[in-house]
């Protein structure tokens, strides 16, 4: 009996060495950036380059008015082209041209569904809209008209805006609203890319912990806090956080923001591990998790702007960088679309595309504008 308590009690002692041993190497591992993503090039990099170099993504010059005009019913006949495969994305982004006015804004809205399409017969049904006698019969009023008279006006052609993930995730964020429009402020950044980096973190989660999200997220309509190797709803990493916040701090840094920014993530604590742990896995209060969240954000585009490259307007490579990490931003005259892979209603994304889709798909357009967006459009 005595041999045998002996050969149980040594067991016991190699299992918590194990478990030591896993927690010791993965705390390492995330310290020295061993665990860093390196992710894949989106399937669709191309397209994504192509058009931010054409001229569609640029400022237009002065047209006149008749112009003007045709471009508008050639746009609107697209989005009628649209409505044959998701009435909610038309709708959407015919809402979007009343409210904003803004033409290039509305492309690249278009742009994301054809992304997602990308087959023959839509991409000939658009090209029927350069026919003069086509788009002529368009108007703002008649193309209104017709959508609400279209059955199916909740289908999309995004898969993850027709899933219950999203319904649960929608509500959830929307509980944030305040702390993400606070942040984004404080920051200075856009909240609709904090909300969309933020959101494809949370499907991300769910693919990954199906289950645990299922018993616990799902029934609180509450957003998946990840606190193992990342921490918050924005899955910081130490890291990172650390990182983020000496960026604050080093005058002679790509990453630098202005004094305006070095005290916002002071610690009032001598234990700045806890403070920081403790911030960044809050779940009554996630303020500091978007905050670190659009401050990564930032520090990111002020690097590629002083090396002179404008980043700003591309959600598609500010969530790829935001997933990869500091150590793979390298500012480039041709960024790459990519990231973790995720399959979502059997359609598959990068980490970059995703964080697209979601930043030009209109959802959540009322709580967070594309009003922002649409103002780096005519700066």
């Amino acid at each position: 009996m005595k041999k045998f308590l002996v050969k149980i009690f040594k067991l016991i002692i190699y299992i918590f060495a194990i478990i030591g041993f896993v927690l010791t190497t993965g705390y390492f591992a995330v310290r020295f950036g061993l665990t860093d993503i390196e992710g894949s090039k989106d399937i669709n990099n191309t397209k994504y380059e192509n058009f931010a170099l054409s001229d569609t993504y640029d400022l237009e010059e002065e047209v006149d008015s008749y112009e003007k005009e045709v471009a508008e019913k050639k746009m609107l006949c697209a989005i009628d082209v649209v409505s044959n495969y998701g009435t909610k994305n038309a709708k959407n982004i015919l809402d979007a041209y009343n409210k904003y006015k803004d033409q290039l804004l509305i492309k690249k809205m278009l742009f994301a569904v054809e992304v997602r399409l990308g087959n023959s017969d839509y991409y000939n049904q658009i090209r029927n809209c350069q026919n003069s006698t086509v788009y002529n019969q368009y108007s703002i009023s008649y193309l209104k008209i017709k959508l609400s008279k279209q059955e199916g006006g909740a289908s999309s052609v995004f898969p993850w805006s027709n899933s219950e993930e999203w319904e649960v995730v929608k509500s959830a964020i929307l509980k944030d609203k305040d702390q993400i429009l606070s942040a984004g402020n404080d920051a200075g950044v856009d909240p609709r890319i904090i909300l969309s980096v933020c959101l494809v973190e949370q499907f991300r989660l769910y693919n990954t912990q199906r289950e645990f999200y299922e018993q616990f997220f799902k029934p609180l309509q509450i957003l998946g806090n990840a606190n193992k190797m990342a921490w918050g709803v924005m899955s910081i990493k130490e890291a990172t956080a650390i990182k983020i916040e000496n960026n604050l701090k080093d005058r002679d840094s790509d990453y630098y923001l202005g004094p305006e920014y070095e005290n916002l993530l002071d610690f009032d604590l001598e234990d700045k591990n806890k403070q920081r742990y403790d911030r960044l896995t809050d779940e009554k209060n996630h303020y500091y998790s978007y905050l670190y969240g659009s401050l990564y954000l930032k520090q990111i585009m002020t690097q590629w702007s002083k090396k002179g490259y404008n980043i700003n307007s591309r959600p598609e490579i500010l969530g790829t960088l935001f997933n990869l990490g500091f150590g793979k931003s390298e500012p480039k005259k041709s960024p790459v679309v990519g990231g973790t892979n995720l399959e979502i209603g059997g359609e598959n994304y990068t980490f970059g595309s995703l964080t697209h889709e979601l930043y030009f798909s209109g959802e959540l357009e009322e709580d967070f504008p594309l009003k922002y967006h649409s103002d780096l459009n005519t700066d």
